[in-house]
């Protein structure tokens, strides 16, 4: 939350000029320190729930342990259990190191598909993790895209790889990352005013009986799941949702369906999925996640069969329509041959 501007007179040259920022970091090489400022709305804070926010992806008793291992300071000095940040505050994480040596990004394939100043759009694949996590320090996607950018010894070329939608792990398929500041702002403005259009190619079970239909339940949290990102759909979900499914293909006891999310909530395609009691095959978490073998009974397919095969919004720079398409993969193609088959 950044502070109120006022208006009128030389309020801005009493304050004087703005400090210059440091770039962030060149992901694509191991973190040793992460660095936090405490801004007004995070006054009086306790350290570990400080550090929660802005680490969501650790548990908070794995942050309790790094600052009773003095691996976390405040203002330079190492913190202490139980006390409070206050605004101005600098919080630095001082990160322990796996042993061995660390994940090469360079080695982690980037299937391009548009390239430009501002844009960079990916067919990503499946199993490999967005952005760095607790356990993907490394062998991220924005990790493999900081190897391709990031030139901390020339900023005149350096930039800075930026997200402005996610995909599962398990979720192939057409990702658009943004290479400017500027351009970050107006692209993920489109996808707040929903005027990105997305497609989703998906191979689920049982015989989906209308040929087109909306989804218009309600997600929210699922109270009773062990996983905190797990969702639900139904009345009582506090969030309106809406996805529009059509029908493409049927097999015996399984259909391909084309999903576009009229809204963004979390793992939607899935939870509006298994809700009408057609989840997405091979889903673990929202189905039964049982593989697709083949007739020797050897696996085809393990990851869920959800891809996000198309995507369509307008340049944030020319303002001209870009229409991205990712080939369906291999995987949901053999899928897709062995359900025919059956």
């Amino acid at each position: 939350m950044g502070r109120p501007i006022r208006r009128g007179g030389d309020a801005g040259a009493r304050r004087g000029p703005r400090p210059v920022r440091p770039p962030p970091p060149d992901l694509s090489k191991p973190q040793e320190r992460i660095e936090f400022e405490v801004h007004p709305a995070d006054d009086g804070l306790r350290l570990d729930r400080f550090l929660r926010v802005r680490m969501p992806w650790r548990s908070r008793s794995s942050l309790q342990g790094l600052i009773r291992g003095g691996r976390v300071l405040r203002r330079g000095k190492p913190a202490r259990p139980g006390e409070s940040v206050r605004r101005g505050d600098r919080v630095t994480i001082l990160v322990p190191q796996p042993p061995g040596p660390p994940p090469d990004p360079g080695a982690i394939p980037l299937r391009i598909l548009w390239e430009d100043d501002a844009l960079v759009a990916v067919d990503k694949q499946a199993g490999l993790v967005v952005h760095p996590v607790a356990k993907h320090r490394l062998d991220t996607l924005v990790n493999a895209l900081h190897r391709r950018y990031r030139r901390l010894d020339d900023p005149a070329a350096d930039r800075v790889p930026r997200l402005v939608h996610r995909l599962d792990r398990d979720t192939s398929g057409v990702m658009v990352v943004t290479l400017r500041p500027e351009v970050r702002a107006t692209l993920a403005a489109q996808f707040w005013k929903r005027t990105v259009k997305k497609e989703y190619y998906a191979l689920v079970d049982g015989a989906v009986p209308a040929d087109e239909f909306e989804i218009p339940l309600p997600i929210g949290p699922d109270p009773d799941a062990r996983v905190t990102l797990k969702r639900r759909a139904g009345e009582g979900g506090p969030l309106r949702s809406s996805t529009r499914v059509r029908v493409i293909e049927r097999f015996p006891g399984a259909t391909a369906v084309v999903a576009e999310p009229l809204t963004g909530r979390t793992h939607q395609i899935r939870v509006h999925l298994a809700a009408i009691g057609h989840p997405i095959l091979c889903d673990a978490l929202y189905g039964d996640g049982a593989p697709v073998l083949d007739r020797e009974g050897r696996p085809v397919l393990a990851r869920q069969a959800l891809h996000a095969w198309r995507l369509q919004f307008a340049h944030p720079l020319t303002g001209a329509a870009v229409a991205l398409e990712a080939p369906i993969p291999g995987d949901l193609l053999r899928a897709a041959e062995v359900l025919r088959r059956r």
